[in-house]
């Protein structure tokens, strides 16, 4: 999944970023049922504490890498088409509508108009993916 952000990013490729997206709710999940599943196993027989703990910090920094590389997925989205996806459910992402909340309310965002040179970030974007190793290109 850090892998396929990275590719994306060098690429600038939203479909790549995008499955990366849908790849997080997946670790998500699977990381959930394991702290469910440790959590019974602790309630059972208390001397497994320490081992279930220990468990539940690897499950933890799997988590955040896919959180990390879910990050770098939506910024290339940003980045490439200038729609901001973070904090949108997943339907609305995968349907392409943009939308911006204000408050409680909800409204259809207009297209952002784009000069001559582009985003500013972008510039520092494509420079940084020249530094990155050549095997992600």
């Amino acid at each position: 999944m850090l892998q396929s952000a990275l590719d994306s990013l060098a690429r600038m490729d939203v479909d790549t970023a995008r499955e990366v997206i849908g790849a997080d709710k997946a670790i998500d999940a699977a990381f959930n049922a394991i702290l469910r599943q440790l959590i019974t196993y602790m309630m059972e027989d208390p001397r497994t504490i320490n081992e279930a703990l220990d468990i539940i910090w690897i499950a933890k920094a799997i988590e955040r890498i896919g959180d990390h590389a879910s990050n770098i997925a939506e910024n290339v989205i940003y980045v490439v088409s200038g729609d901001d996806v973070r904090h949108t459910g997943a339907a609305r992402m995968k349907s392409g509508r943009r939308v911006t909340t204000t408050g409680d309310y909800q409204h259809a965002a207009r297209p952002r108009r784009r000069g001559r040179q582009g985003y500013p970030g972008i510039v520092a974007l494509r420079l940084a993916t020249r530094w990155l190793p050549a095997a992600l290109r």
